[in-house]
């Protein structure tokens, strides 16, 4: 189910799912969960503020949000290689589990939006979730938005999930999604 509901999220493109290893706004890992050591603590405090400075300077950076948003994923990737490589393999299952649960609150409140403002019925809602979890199995990497491939898998899972919706939404319905889908693809790339 949790996938299921990531997969939901990253296919109609009302944001996005991060591995959130330092991101901010209220997404960022918990390290006292993972009973980091005092020299694995002081590695990971370092490589976030190499990192931080970098982020801020691509933030201020004018360029489209595309190109923007490509170049900080790149950036968090290359943040998330040099974190992982200070975590033994129990604590990097464990903050990966950690980053799940922590996508899943965020798709769950997001969920519970889009079903507000679709007004989905209970019977559309396991339609879409059914057509996204065949579409996550089909195509995994999409759970993820990392770096440039990762956009694409998440296009193609949205592509797949707005070829379903004139099967399953009302006229009132099928017209409140395009208008979401408009304005997620003008945020998107503006």
């Amino acid at each position: 189910m949790k996938q299921l509901m990531i997969a939901l999220m990253l296919s109609i493109g009302i944001g996005s799912v991060a591995m959130s290893l330092g991101g901010d706004h209220g997404q960022r890992l918990d390290w006292d969960q993972l009973n980091l050591s005092s020299n694995q603590a002081q590695q990971v405090q370092t490589i976030r503020k190499a990192y931080q400075d970098e982020f801020q300077r691509l933030r201020k950076h004018d360029i489209s949000k595309l190109d923007k948003k490509s170049q900080m994923l790149g950036l968090r990737d290359d943040m998330i290689a040099n974190l992982t490589q200070v975590l033994s393999e129990d604590q990097r299952q464990q903050a990966s589990a950690m980053m799940i649960d922590q996508a899943e609150k965020r798709i769950n409140k997001r969920l519970d939006r889009l079903a507000d403002k679709l007004a989905l019925t209970p019977k559309q809602q396991d339609i879409m979730r059914s057509v996204v979890n065949t579409n996550l199995v089909e195509n995994p990497k999409a759970l993820l938005v990392t770096g440039a491939a990762g956009l694409d898998n998440r296009a193609y899972v949205f592509d797949q999930v707005d070829q379903i919706m004139p099967d399953i939404l009302s006229s009132m319905q099928l017209m409140k999604w395009q208008k979401i889908k408009g304005n997620s693809m003008k945020h998107r790339t503006s």
